[in-house]
Protein backbone atom coordinates (compact mmCIF):
# COMPACT_ATOMS: atom_id res chain seq x y z
CA UNK A 1 0.00 0.00 0.00
CA UNK A 2 1.43 3.60 -0.72
CA UNK A 3 1.71 6.14 1.69
CA UNK A 4 -1.75 7.88 2.72
CA UNK A 5 -2.68 11.34 1.08
CA UNK A 6 -2.45 12.80 4.85
CA UNK A 7 1.08 11.28 5.31
CA UNK A 8 2.08 13.19 1.53
CA UNK A 9 -0.20 16.65 3.01
CA UNK A 10 1.11 16.50 6.52
CA UNK A 11 5.14 16.20 5.32
CA UNK A 12 5.11 18.76 2.59
CA UNK A 13 3.14 21.24 4.52
CA UNK A 14 5.46 21.05 7.59
CA UNK A 15 6.85 24.21 8.73
CA UNK A 16 10.56 23.84 7.42
CA UNK A 17 10.55 22.20 4.63
CA UNK A 18 11.26 23.72 1.71
CA UNK A 19 9.01 23.55 -1.36
CA UNK A 20 12.12 21.74 -3.30
CA UNK A 21 12.43 19.64 -1.01
CA UNK A 22 12.66 15.80 -2.54
CA UNK A 23 10.90 12.91 -1.40
CA UNK A 24 11.65 9.76 -0.35
CA UNK A 25 9.41 6.73 0.46
CA UNK A 26 11.03 4.40 2.73
CA UNK A 27 10.31 0.70 2.89
CA UNK A 28 7.86 0.61 5.59
CA UNK A 29 6.00 3.64 3.45
CA UNK A 30 7.38 6.76 5.55
CA UNK A 31 8.37 9.70 4.06
CA UNK A 32 11.82 11.47 4.32
CA UNK A 33 13.46 14.38 3.10
CA UNK A 34 16.66 14.01 1.09
CA UNK A 35 19.41 17.05 2.49
CA UNK A 36 20.56 19.96 0.34
CA UNK A 37 23.67 17.41 -1.26
CA UNK A 38 21.00 14.95 -2.25
CA UNK A 39 18.75 17.48 -3.98
CA UNK A 40 21.48 19.17 -5.96
CA UNK A 41 23.17 15.30 -6.91
CA UNK A 42 19.18 14.43 -7.77
CA UNK A 43 18.64 17.10 -10.43
CA UNK A 44 19.80 15.13 -13.07
CA UNK A 45 18.81 11.41 -13.94
CA UNK A 46 21.59 8.61 -12.16
CA UNK A 47 22.86 7.64 -8.65
CA UNK A 48 19.18 8.57 -7.11
CA UNK A 49 17.07 7.15 -10.53
CA UNK A 50 15.35 4.35 -8.05
CA UNK A 51 14.78 6.14 -5.18
CA UNK A 52 13.24 8.59 -7.50
CA UNK A 53 11.31 5.89 -9.72
CA UNK A 54 9.74 4.56 -6.21
CA UNK A 55 8.79 7.79 -4.73
CA UNK A 56 6.77 8.58 -8.23
CA UNK A 57 5.43 4.88 -8.20
CA UNK A 58 4.18 5.38 -4.65
CA UNK A 59 3.00 9.43 -5.13
CA UNK A 60 0.90 8.08 -8.27
CA UNK A 61 -0.62 5.05 -6.62
CA UNK A 62 -1.32 7.43 -3.44
CA UNK A 63 -3.31 9.64 -5.75
CA UNK A 64 -5.34 6.61 -7.57
CA UNK A 65 -6.58 5.79 -4.40
CA UNK A 66 -8.07 9.16 -3.25
CA UNK A 67 -8.93 10.64 -6.86
CA UNK A 68 -11.00 9.27 -10.56
CA UNK A 69 -8.50 8.29 -13.19
CA UNK A 70 -9.05 11.22 -15.18
CA UNK A 71 -8.18 13.36 -11.93
CA UNK A 72 -4.88 11.69 -11.55
CA UNK A 73 -3.83 12.21 -15.34
CA UNK A 74 -4.65 15.98 -15.29
CA UNK A 75 -2.43 16.60 -11.76
CA UNK A 76 0.05 14.84 -12.87
CA UNK A 77 0.13 16.67 -16.62
CA UNK A 78 -0.45 19.46 -14.49
CA UNK A 79 2.23 19.47 -11.67
CA UNK A 80 4.80 18.40 -14.66
CA UNK A 81 5.10 15.15 -12.67
CA UNK A 82 4.41 13.24 -15.72
CA UNK A 83 7.89 14.41 -17.31
CA UNK A 84 9.72 14.14 -14.46
CA UNK A 85 8.59 10.84 -13.88
CA UNK A 86 9.48 9.76 -17.30
CA UNK A 87 12.65 11.21 -16.57
CA UNK A 88 13.31 10.04 -13.07
CA UNK A 89 13.84 13.30 -11.78
CA UNK A 90 12.77 13.69 -7.82
CA UNK A 91 9.78 14.15 -6.60
CA UNK A 92 9.24 17.35 -4.73
CA UNK A 93 6.93 18.97 -2.24
CA UNK A 94 5.84 21.59 -4.36
CA UNK A 95 5.01 19.18 -7.52
CA UNK A 96 3.19 17.18 -4.73
CA UNK A 97 0.75 20.14 -3.38
CA UNK A 98 0.51 21.74 -6.96
CA UNK A 99 -0.94 18.14 -7.87
CA UNK A 100 -3.07 16.98 -4.92
CA UNK A 101 -4.69 20.45 -6.06
CA UNK A 102 -5.08 20.11 -9.47
CA UNK A 103 -6.94 16.72 -8.89
CA UNK A 104 -8.81 18.54 -6.26
CA UNK A 105 -10.35 21.30 -8.91
CA UNK A 106 -10.86 19.02 -11.26
CA UNK A 107 -13.36 16.54 -9.36
CA UNK A 108 -14.39 19.73 -6.86
CA UNK A 109 -17.56 19.92 -9.17
CA UNK A 110 -18.72 16.45 -9.89
CA UNK A 111 -17.75 16.10 -5.89
CA UNK A 112 -20.14 19.35 -4.91
CA UNK A 113 -23.09 17.97 -7.61
CA UNK A 114 -22.36 14.09 -5.69
CA UNK A 115 -23.44 15.83 -2.81
CA UNK A 116 -25.89 17.65 -3.36
CA UNK A 117 -27.67 14.93 -4.94
CA UNK A 118 -26.82 12.71 -1.75
CA UNK A 119 -28.89 15.50 0.03
CA UNK A 120 -31.60 15.86 -1.91
CA UNK A 121 -31.95 12.19 -1.76
CA UNK A 122 -31.76 12.42 2.29
CA UNK A 123 -34.75 14.95 2.10
CA UNK A 124 -36.69 13.14 0.01
CA UNK A 125 -36.29 10.15 2.37
CA UNK A 126 -37.60 12.44 4.92
CA UNK A 127 -40.19 13.40 3.41
CA UNK A 128 -41.61 10.37 2.87
CA UNK A 129 -40.95 9.29 6.62
CA UNK A 130 -43.69 9.17 9.19
CA UNK A 131 -41.80 8.62 12.41
CA UNK A 132 -44.15 6.18 14.76
CA UNK A 133 -42.91 7.11 18.36
CA UNK A 134 -43.54 5.42 21.17
CA UNK A 135 -41.70 5.43 24.59
CA UNK A 136 -38.57 3.65 24.68
CA UNK A 137 -38.00 -0.07 26.36
CA UNK A 138 -34.31 0.82 27.17
CA UNK A 139 -34.36 -0.03 31.12
CA UNK A 140 -31.76 1.69 33.87
CA UNK A 141 -30.04 -1.34 33.74
CA UNK A 142 -29.06 -1.33 30.30
CA UNK A 143 -27.62 2.13 30.28
CA UNK A 144 -26.87 4.72 32.47
CA UNK A 145 -28.32 7.86 30.97
CA UNK A 146 -32.08 7.58 31.94
CA UNK A 147 -32.48 9.85 34.55
CA UNK A 148 -34.71 13.01 35.74
CA UNK A 149 -34.27 15.60 37.88
CA UNK A 150 -37.04 17.30 39.51
CA UNK A 151 -36.73 20.82 40.95
CA UNK A 152 -39.06 23.83 41.85
CA UNK A 153 -39.35 26.77 43.65
CA UNK A 154 -42.85 28.53 44.46
CA UNK A 155 -44.56 28.20 41.03
CA UNK A 156 -42.24 26.45 38.96
CA UNK A 157 -41.02 22.60 38.73
CA UNK A 158 -38.17 21.89 36.69
CA UNK A 159 -37.65 18.53 35.30
CA UNK A 160 -34.40 17.40 33.64
CA UNK A 161 -33.34 14.74 31.69
CA UNK A 162 -29.83 14.47 33.15
CA UNK A 163 -26.60 12.82 30.65
CA UNK A 164 -23.34 12.90 31.82
CA UNK A 165 -20.08 11.97 30.74
CA UNK A 166 -20.85 12.42 26.88
CA UNK A 167 -17.61 14.26 25.82
CA UNK A 168 -18.21 14.05 22.13
CA UNK A 169 -17.23 17.81 21.24
CA UNK A 170 -16.49 16.30 17.53
CA UNK A 171 -14.61 13.13 18.24
CA UNK A 172 -16.16 9.70 18.33
CA UNK A 173 -15.88 7.42 21.48
CA UNK A 174 -12.84 5.31 20.71
CA UNK A 175 -14.10 1.86 19.70
CA UNK A 176 -13.96 -0.35 23.11
CA UNK A 177 -14.84 2.35 25.30
CA UNK A 178 -16.72 1.59 28.35
CA UNK A 179 -20.01 2.53 27.11
CA UNK A 180 -21.22 3.82 29.67
CA UNK A 181 -18.66 6.65 29.53
CA UNK A 182 -21.09 8.00 26.77
CA UNK A 183 -24.38 7.79 28.03
CA UNK A 184 -26.18 9.36 24.83
CA UNK A 185 -25.17 7.05 22.39
CA UNK A 186 -25.24 4.17 24.94
CA UNK A 187 -29.29 4.63 25.44
CA UNK A 188 -29.21 5.42 21.23
CA UNK A 189 -27.26 2.60 20.19
CA UNK A 190 -29.57 0.35 22.59
CA UNK A 191 -32.96 1.79 21.09
CA UNK A 192 -31.66 1.36 17.74
CA UNK A 193 -30.68 -2.16 17.65
CA UNK A 194 -34.32 -2.63 19.14
CA UNK A 195 -35.81 -0.76 16.24
CA UNK A 196 -34.39 -2.54 13.50
CA UNK A 197 -34.83 -6.03 15.53
CA UNK A 198 -38.79 -5.22 14.70
CA UNK A 199 -38.39 -4.30 11.34
CA UNK A 200 -36.92 -0.32 11.76
CA UNK A 201 -36.92 1.85 8.36
CA UNK A 202 -34.37 0.46 6.67
CA UNK A 203 -32.63 3.56 7.25
CA UNK A 204 -29.83 4.24 9.56
CA UNK A 205 -30.18 7.95 9.65
CA UNK A 206 -33.62 7.75 10.44
CA UNK A 207 -33.69 4.82 12.89
CA UNK A 208 -31.25 6.85 14.67
CA UNK A 209 -33.35 10.02 14.66
CA UNK A 210 -36.36 7.74 15.80
CA UNK A 211 -34.63 6.46 18.51
CA UNK A 212 -33.71 9.63 19.92
CA UNK A 213 -37.64 10.54 19.75
CA UNK A 214 -38.47 7.05 21.40
CA UNK A 215 -35.93 7.74 24.26
CA UNK A 216 -37.52 11.36 24.64
CA UNK A 217 -40.68 10.36 25.04
CA UNK A 218 -40.24 7.54 27.55
CA UNK A 219 -38.41 10.80 29.79
CA UNK A 220 -41.46 13.13 28.87
CA UNK A 221 -43.97 10.16 30.41
CA UNK A 222 -41.59 9.84 33.26
CA UNK A 223 -41.87 13.58 34.16
CA UNK A 224 -45.69 13.34 33.62
CA UNK A 225 -46.18 10.35 35.93
CA UNK A 226 -44.12 12.40 38.54
CA UNK A 227 -46.32 15.16 37.86
CA UNK A 228 -49.12 13.21 38.38
CA UNK A 229 -48.05 11.99 41.59
CA UNK A 230 -46.97 15.10 43.22
CA UNK A 231 -49.71 17.62 41.54
CA UNK A 232 -49.30 20.67 42.16
CA UNK A 233 -51.60 23.38 40.55
CA UNK A 234 -49.65 26.08 41.59
CA UNK A 235 -46.64 24.94 39.44
CA UNK A 236 -46.04 25.44 36.21
CA UNK A 237 -44.32 22.11 34.71
CA UNK A 238 -41.15 22.00 32.66
CA UNK A 239 -39.00 19.52 31.04
CA UNK A 240 -35.41 20.19 29.26
CA UNK A 241 -33.35 17.79 27.50
CA UNK A 242 -29.72 19.08 26.48
CA UNK A 243 -27.94 20.24 23.99
CA UNK A 244 -27.16 18.00 20.65
CA UNK A 245 -30.20 15.77 21.47
CA UNK A 246 -30.59 15.24 17.65
CA UNK A 247 -28.00 14.47 15.19
CA UNK A 248 -27.45 11.75 12.58
CA UNK A 249 -24.94 9.54 11.34
CA UNK A 250 -24.48 7.47 8.45
CA UNK A 251 -22.50 4.91 9.33
CA UNK A 252 -23.06 3.69 12.77
CA UNK A 253 -20.09 0.94 13.91
CA UNK A 254 -20.99 -0.90 17.71
CA UNK A 255 -18.78 0.40 19.91
CA UNK A 256 -18.11 4.16 18.13
CA UNK A 257 -20.43 6.89 18.87
CA UNK A 258 -24.09 7.18 16.79
CA UNK A 259 -23.85 11.04 18.01
CA UNK A 260 -22.48 14.16 15.38
CA UNK A 261 -23.47 14.87 11.76
CA UNK A 262 -26.29 17.45 10.94
CA UNK A 263 -29.76 16.62 10.02
CA UNK A 264 -31.29 17.69 6.73
CA UNK A 265 -33.72 20.25 7.03
CA UNK A 266 -36.33 18.24 5.83
CA UNK A 267 -35.34 16.01 8.96
CA UNK A 268 -35.23 18.92 11.06
CA UNK A 269 -38.78 20.02 10.03
CA UNK A 270 -40.23 16.41 10.73
CA UNK A 271 -38.42 16.03 14.34
CA UNK A 272 -39.84 19.27 14.85
CA UNK A 273 -43.19 18.32 14.15
CA UNK A 274 -43.04 14.98 15.98
CA UNK A 275 -42.37 16.54 18.49
CA UNK A 276 -45.11 19.20 18.58
CA UNK A 277 -47.11 16.17 18.83
CA UNK A 278 -45.23 14.92 22.06
CA UNK A 279 -46.13 17.49 23.88
CA UNK A 280 -50.05 16.83 22.62
CA UNK A 281 -49.94 13.45 24.29
CA UNK A 282 -48.00 15.25 27.71
CA UNK A 283 -50.33 18.80 27.89
CA UNK A 284 -49.90 21.15 30.53
CA UNK A 285 -45.99 20.54 30.31
CA UNK A 286 -43.51 23.45 28.25
CA UNK A 287 -41.05 20.60 26.70
CA UNK A 288 -37.52 21.80 25.35
CA UNK A 289 -36.39 18.42 23.37
CA UNK A 290 -32.71 19.47 23.24
CA UNK A 291 -31.47 21.01 20.58
CA UNK A 292 -31.15 19.96 16.51
CA UNK A 293 -28.15 20.41 14.81
CA UNK A 294 -29.03 20.39 10.81
CA UNK A 295 -27.33 21.74 7.96
CA UNK A 296 -28.13 22.96 3.99
CA UNK A 297 -26.13 23.30 1.29
CA UNK A 298 -24.63 27.12 0.10
CA UNK A 299 -26.06 27.90 -3.46
CA UNK A 300 -23.10 29.02 -4.44
CA UNK A 301 -19.09 27.83 -3.36
CA UNK A 302 -17.07 29.87 -0.81
CA UNK A 303 -13.60 31.25 -2.48
CA UNK A 304 -11.41 31.01 0.85
CA UNK A 305 -7.42 31.50 -0.14
CA UNK A 306 -8.25 32.01 -3.82
CA UNK A 307 -9.92 28.97 -3.79
CA UNK A 308 -13.60 27.48 -4.49
CA UNK A 309 -14.69 25.72 -1.47
CA UNK A 310 -18.69 23.91 -1.32
CA UNK A 311 -19.76 25.19 2.08
CA UNK A 312 -22.66 23.85 4.35
CA UNK A 313 -24.67 26.23 6.66
CA UNK A 314 -25.19 24.54 10.00
CA UNK A 315 -27.59 25.56 12.24
CA UNK A 316 -28.47 24.40 15.64
CA UNK A 317 -31.76 24.49 16.63
CA UNK A 318 -33.97 24.74 19.78
CA UNK A 319 -37.90 24.25 19.49
CA UNK A 320 -39.66 24.71 22.14
CA UNK A 321 -43.89 22.90 22.82
CA UNK A 322 -46.01 22.77 24.88
CA UNK A 323 -50.08 21.48 24.41
CA UNK A 324 -49.72 20.82 20.93
CA UNK A 325 -48.36 23.89 19.75
CA UNK A 326 -44.62 24.98 18.62
CA UNK A 327 -43.86 27.89 21.36
CA UNK A 328 -40.45 29.25 19.98
CA UNK A 329 -37.82 28.10 17.85
CA UNK A 330 -34.82 29.63 19.57
CA UNK A 331 -31.14 29.19 16.95
CA UNK A 332 -27.88 29.44 18.46
CA UNK A 333 -25.50 32.26 17.11
CA UNK A 334 -22.11 31.30 18.15
CA UNK A 335 -19.98 27.97 17.88
CA UNK A 336 -19.27 26.08 20.52
CA UNK A 337 -17.53 22.90 18.66
CA UNK A 338 -21.17 22.47 16.78
CA UNK A 339 -18.96 22.66 13.52
CA UNK A 340 -16.87 19.97 14.49
CA UNK A 341 -20.29 18.03 15.69
CA UNK A 342 -21.66 19.15 11.75
CA UNK A 343 -18.58 17.70 10.13
CA UNK A 344 -19.80 13.79 11.55
CA UNK A 345 -21.70 11.50 9.37
CA UNK A 346 -21.91 11.17 5.48
CA UNK A 347 -21.25 14.84 4.55
CA UNK A 348 -16.95 13.80 5.00
CA UNK A 349 -16.92 17.69 5.91
CA UNK A 350 -14.22 19.59 7.91
CA UNK A 351 -13.87 22.62 9.41
CA UNK A 352 -11.98 24.37 7.78
CA UNK A 353 -8.91 24.61 9.35
CA UNK A 354 -6.34 28.42 9.17
CA UNK A 355 -3.33 26.55 9.88
CA UNK A 356 -3.10 23.92 7.67
CA UNK A 357 -5.13 24.72 4.66
CA UNK A 358 -4.06 22.29 2.33
CA UNK A 359 -5.20 19.65 4.27
CA UNK A 360 -9.12 20.35 3.56
CA UNK A 361 -8.73 19.14 -0.62
CA UNK A 362 -11.57 16.73 0.18
CA UNK A 363 -13.59 19.53 2.78
CA UNK A 364 -16.77 20.96 2.69
CA UNK A 365 -16.83 23.99 4.70
CA UNK A 366 -18.98 24.18 7.35
CA UNK A 367 -20.28 27.65 8.26
CA UNK A 368 -21.79 28.64 11.72
CA UNK A 369 -23.64 32.36 12.44
CA UNK A 370 -21.10 33.15 14.72
CA UNK A 371 -18.28 31.10 14.09
CA UNK A 372 -15.08 31.60 15.80
CA UNK A 373 -13.10 28.46 14.21
CA UNK A 374 -13.87 29.04 10.64
CA UNK A 375 -12.53 31.24 7.72
CA UNK A 376 -12.88 35.28 7.73
CA UNK A 377 -13.18 35.18 4.28
CA UNK A 378 -15.34 38.06 2.99
CA UNK A 379 -17.51 35.42 1.00
CA UNK A 380 -17.90 33.35 4.51
CA UNK A 381 -19.26 36.34 6.02
CA UNK A 382 -21.42 37.09 2.97
CA UNK A 383 -22.92 33.62 3.91
CA UNK A 384 -22.96 34.51 7.48
CA UNK A 385 -25.01 37.49 7.03
CA UNK A 386 -27.64 35.49 5.36
CA UNK A 387 -28.10 32.89 7.46
CA UNK A 388 -28.79 35.30 10.32
CA UNK A 389 -31.61 36.33 8.56
CA UNK A 390 -33.56 33.35 9.50
CA UNK A 391 -33.37 35.06 12.81
CA UNK A 392 -36.41 36.97 11.39
CA UNK A 393 -39.27 34.44 12.67
CA UNK A 394 -41.33 36.18 9.50
CA UNK A 395 -38.06 34.81 7.46
CA UNK A 396 -39.83 32.83 4.21
CA UNK A 397 -37.21 30.34 5.09
CA UNK A 398 -39.36 29.48 8.39
CA UNK A 399 -42.92 30.08 7.11
CA UNK A 400 -43.22 25.92 7.40
CA UNK A 401 -42.96 26.99 11.83
CA UNK A 402 -46.77 28.50 10.99
CA UNK A 403 -48.29 25.39 10.36
CA UNK A 404 -46.87 23.79 13.75
CA UNK A 405 -47.83 26.74 15.85
CA UNK A 406 -51.41 26.11 16.05
CA UNK A 407 -52.37 29.41 17.80
CA UNK A 408 -49.74 29.79 19.90
CA UNK A 409 -48.38 33.88 20.45
CA UNK A 410 -46.46 34.64 17.70
CA UNK A 411 -42.89 34.95 18.21
CA UNK A 412 -40.52 37.92 18.87
CA UNK A 413 -37.08 37.24 19.68
CA UNK A 414 -34.56 34.89 19.51
CA UNK A 415 -33.68 34.37 23.38
CA UNK A 416 -37.72 34.81 24.64
CA UNK A 417 -40.61 33.59 24.95
CA UNK A 418 -43.79 33.58 26.64
CA UNK A 419 -45.67 30.13 27.30
CA UNK A 420 -48.18 28.77 30.08
CA UNK A 421 -48.70 32.19 31.56
CA UNK A 422 -45.11 32.70 32.25
CA UNK A 423 -42.05 34.24 30.44
CA UNK A 424 -38.49 32.64 29.59
CA UNK A 425 -35.34 33.66 28.80
CA UNK A 426 -32.86 30.47 27.01
CA UNK A 427 -29.83 30.23 26.27
CA UNK A 428 -28.02 27.92 24.08
CA UNK A 429 -24.33 26.65 25.54
CA UNK A 430 -22.05 28.80 23.92
CA UNK A 431 -24.34 32.01 23.61
CA UNK A 432 -24.99 31.82 27.76
CA UNK A 433 -20.79 32.50 27.67
CA UNK A 434 -21.43 35.49 25.19
CA UNK A 435 -24.31 37.05 27.54
CA UNK A 436 -26.71 36.67 24.56
CA UNK A 437 -29.93 36.50 26.20
CA UNK A 438 -28.75 39.79 28.62
CA UNK A 439 -27.64 41.32 25.36
CA UNK A 440 -30.99 41.34 23.03
CA UNK A 441 -32.74 43.05 26.38
CA UNK A 442 -30.21 45.54 26.29
CA UNK A 443 -30.51 45.70 22.49
CA UNK A 444 -34.31 47.02 23.30
CA UNK A 445 -33.99 48.80 26.26
CA UNK A 446 -30.89 50.87 24.41
CA UNK A 447 -32.50 51.18 21.02
CA UNK A 448 -36.07 51.81 22.33
CA UNK A 449 -37.46 48.98 20.10
CA UNK A 450 -40.61 48.17 19.84
CA UNK A 451 -41.62 44.87 20.79
CA UNK A 452 -44.21 44.07 23.74
CA UNK A 453 -42.69 40.72 25.21
CA UNK A 454 -39.21 41.95 26.51
CA UNK A 455 -40.64 45.55 26.97
CA UNK A 456 -43.09 43.51 29.73
CA UNK A 457 -39.81 41.03 30.60
CA UNK A 458 -37.93 44.85 31.49
CA UNK A 459 -40.47 45.93 33.18
CA UNK A 460 -40.74 42.74 35.10
CA UNK A 461 -36.95 42.76 36.23
CA UNK A 462 -36.19 39.85 34.21
CA UNK A 463 -37.89 36.35 32.63
CA UNK A 464 -39.77 34.14 35.27
CA UNK A 465 -37.40 31.58 34.27
CA UNK A 466 -33.71 31.22 32.46
CA UNK A 467 -33.41 28.00 30.71
CA UNK A 468 -29.75 27.03 29.66
CA UNK A 469 -29.41 23.55 27.70
CA UNK A 470 -25.56 23.37 26.97
CA UNK A 471 -23.38 20.64 26.45
CA UNK A 472 -20.03 21.94 27.68
CA UNK A 473 -21.01 24.92 29.61
CA UNK A 474 -20.26 25.96 33.46
CA UNK A 475 -23.30 27.98 35.22
CA UNK A 476 -22.84 31.86 34.68
CA UNK A 477 -24.86 34.02 37.15
CA UNK A 478 -23.56 37.48 34.87
CA UNK A 479 -25.79 35.70 31.90
CA UNK A 480 -28.86 35.12 33.39
CA UNK A 481 -31.55 37.64 32.54
CA UNK A 482 -34.20 36.12 35.60
CA UNK A 483 -36.09 38.34 37.74
CA UNK A 484 -35.50 38.42 41.46
CA UNK A 485 -37.40 35.31 42.95
CA UNK A 486 -37.09 33.69 39.12
CA UNK A 487 -35.63 30.44 38.16
CA UNK A 488 -32.63 29.55 36.87
CA UNK A 489 -32.04 26.26 35.00
CA UNK A 490 -28.68 24.61 33.24
CA UNK A 491 -28.69 21.05 31.31
CA UNK A 492 -25.42 20.23 30.01
CA UNK A 493 -24.72 16.97 28.86
CA UNK A 494 -21.22 16.53 28.72
CA UNK A 495 -20.33 18.14 32.24
CA UNK A 496 -23.47 16.58 33.82
CA UNK A 497 -23.96 20.49 35.25
CA UNK A 498 -27.19 20.54 36.48
CA UNK A 499 -28.27 23.24 38.16
CA UNK A 500 -31.58 24.95 39.37
CA UNK A 501 -31.81 27.84 41.24
CA UNK A 502 -33.77 30.35 42.68
CA UNK A 503 -32.51 34.20 41.86
CA UNK A 504 -32.12 36.84 44.03
CA UNK A 505 -32.27 40.20 42.33
CA UNK A 506 -33.73 41.80 39.21
CA UNK A 507 -31.85 43.04 36.10
CA UNK A 508 -31.37 46.74 35.70
CA UNK A 509 -29.98 49.11 33.72
CA UNK A 510 -27.97 51.92 34.17
CA UNK A 511 -28.05 55.17 32.21
CA UNK A 512 -26.25 53.60 29.52
CA UNK A 513 -28.68 51.45 28.59
CA UNK A 514 -26.88 48.36 29.44
CA UNK A 515 -27.04 46.25 32.13
CA UNK A 516 -26.01 47.56 35.53
CA UNK A 517 -22.69 46.45 37.04
CA UNK A 518 -21.52 44.74 33.55
CA UNK A 519 -17.98 44.40 32.85
CA UNK A 520 -16.04 43.62 30.10
CA UNK A 521 -14.78 40.11 29.73
CA UNK A 522 -15.72 37.58 32.44
CA UNK A 523 -16.87 38.78 35.85
CA UNK A 524 -21.38 39.29 36.96
CA UNK A 525 -23.19 41.30 34.69
CA UNK A 526 -25.86 41.71 37.53
CA UNK A 527 -26.75 40.44 40.49
CA UNK A 528 -25.47 36.89 42.21
CA UNK A 529 -27.19 33.83 42.16
CA UNK A 530 -29.64 32.83 45.92
CA UNK A 531 -26.31 31.00 46.29
CA UNK A 532 -24.04 34.02 46.49
CA UNK A 533 -21.67 32.60 44.27
CA UNK A 534 -22.56 30.61 40.89
CA UNK A 535 -24.85 28.32 41.76
CA UNK A 536 -23.63 24.62 42.65
CA UNK A 537 -22.37 21.94 40.23
CA UNK A 538 -24.76 18.20 40.43
CA UNK A 539 -22.10 15.70 41.15
CA UNK A 540 -21.89 12.85 43.36
CA UNK A 541 -20.87 14.83 46.57
CA UNK A 542 -23.33 17.23 46.09
CA UNK A 543 -25.47 18.81 48.40
CA UNK A 544 -28.89 16.66 49.45
CA UNK A 545 -31.59 16.68 46.96
CA UNK A 546 -34.73 18.62 47.72
CA UNK A 547 -36.77 16.74 45.14
CA UNK A 548 -35.52 13.92 43.26
CA UNK A 549 -36.52 11.20 41.15
CA UNK A 550 -35.13 8.79 37.99
CA UNK A 551 -32.15 6.15 38.22
CA UNK A 552 -28.85 5.59 39.12
CA UNK A 553 -26.55 8.06 41.68
CA UNK A 554 -27.37 11.52 40.30
CA UNK A 555 -27.71 13.72 43.13
CA UNK A 556 -30.76 16.88 42.99
CA UNK A 557 -29.71 20.60 43.65
CA UNK A 558 -31.27 21.92 46.92
CA UNK A 559 -33.23 24.76 46.44
CA UNK A 560 -32.81 27.49 49.35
Amino acid sequence: MPASLDTYLDFVTEADRSEHTQIRVLPDETLSARGLGGRVGGLFPGGNSAENQRAHQDFQACLGLNFSAAAVTHALAASGLDDRANDQRPLTARRVKEAVESARNFELGPRNLAYQTQYAGREQAAQNWTPHTAASGVTEAQSSGLRLHANETADMRVQSWHLANNDLKGQPAPRGSAPERHELDEAVRREMAALQVAGGTGNPRLDNLQARLNLLEKMVTQAETYNNANANPALTQVFTAPEWLFTSMDDVTAGEAVSGGALTEEEMKKVTAEVVQMSGRHPNMLIMPGTILWSKPAQEMLTLDHKDTPADMLFNVAPVVADGQLVHMGYKMNDGTDVKMGCKGGAQAKPYDVADQTKGWDARVQIFMKDGMGPQAASAQQLRDLMKEQLNHNAPERAWEQGLRNGAQPQVANHYFQALGKTFAMDICADHGDCAAIKELEKVNRENLANPLITQIIQAGGADAHLVIAAGAAPRGPACAARQDGLYALNDMTTGNMVVAPVNNNVTFGGDGMVQGRRVGAGWIRGELASNQNPPVVANHLAPPVAHHGHGAAVGVGVP
